[in-house]
């Protein structure tokens, strides 16, 4: 490697963000800006404060460039090489409605955002290689109504509850090697839908079992 090549690679810190306010997407930071902002710590309160659930993902090699926006650019398919994150890696956000509650209340909202995205992801269409898919971006529960379910399991063993939840519909091509994220240049609506759903104990060790009944295009 030249000396100009090896002045001009960087390191890019990645991290994979839950938002309600962006939708589920990749968050990538220069490590120099990074410590311009004060640090990991800095960083993943700003991430904190935006998101339902973030992760760190390692890092990735970059380049400078100063047509772009950011200072830099770096090639998707080395987001593909990163690790998926294990459960203990997840750490929750401010606007997550469990946060600082109970694992118990954490694993209700967990529950239910998991099973919202699967029938979801039943929505894909394919023509070709390309994909129309959706990303649940944000699921209404405020921290009052999460208690009032987790209560209610105690109680009567199930709930049952109407949903407000907003999605994203984006395009992808599936020969991409990066996962697939509704990006901006790649979301095509957003939609709203009310969801029924039933909180009921299951009989595995996932403690909880979601069952979405239906769901209707407001």
């Amino acid at each position: 490697m030249s000396e100009s090549e090896s002045k001009s690679r960087l390191d890019v810190i990645v991290y994979f963000v839950v938002s309600p306010l962006e939708g589920p997407g990749y968050r990538v930071y220069e490590s120099d800006d990074l410590q311009a902002m004060g640090g990991v710590p800095a960083l993943e309160r700003l991430l904190g404060s935006q998101s339902y659930w973030f992760a760190h993902l390692g890092q990735i090699v970059g380049e400078h460039n100063q047509h772009w926006i950011d200072g830099f650019t770096f090639k998707t398919s080395d987001l593909a090489q990163l690790p998926e994150p294990t459960e203990d890696a997840w750490q929750t956000g401010r606007l997550n409605p469990a946060f600082g509650k109970s694992e118990f209340e954490k694993r209700a909202f967990r529950e239910v955002f998991q099973a919202t995205q699967r029938m979801l992801d039943a929505w894909k269409t394919y023509v070709g290689t390309e994909v129309e898919a959706y990303a649940l971006k944000e699921l209404k529960i405020s921290p009052q109504r999460l208690a009032s379910w987790t209560t209610g399991l105690c109680t009567l063993k199930r709930v049952h509850d109407v949903l407000e939840v907003t999605a994203l519909k984006f395009w992808y091509d599936s020969l991409w090697q990066s996962k697939p994220v509704p990006s901006e240049d790649l979301v095509l609506d957003e939609h709203s839908f009310k969801i029924p759903v039933q909180l009921r104990w299951a009989a595995d060790q996932r403690l909880l079992s979601v069952d979405i009944l239906s769901a209707v295009l407001c």
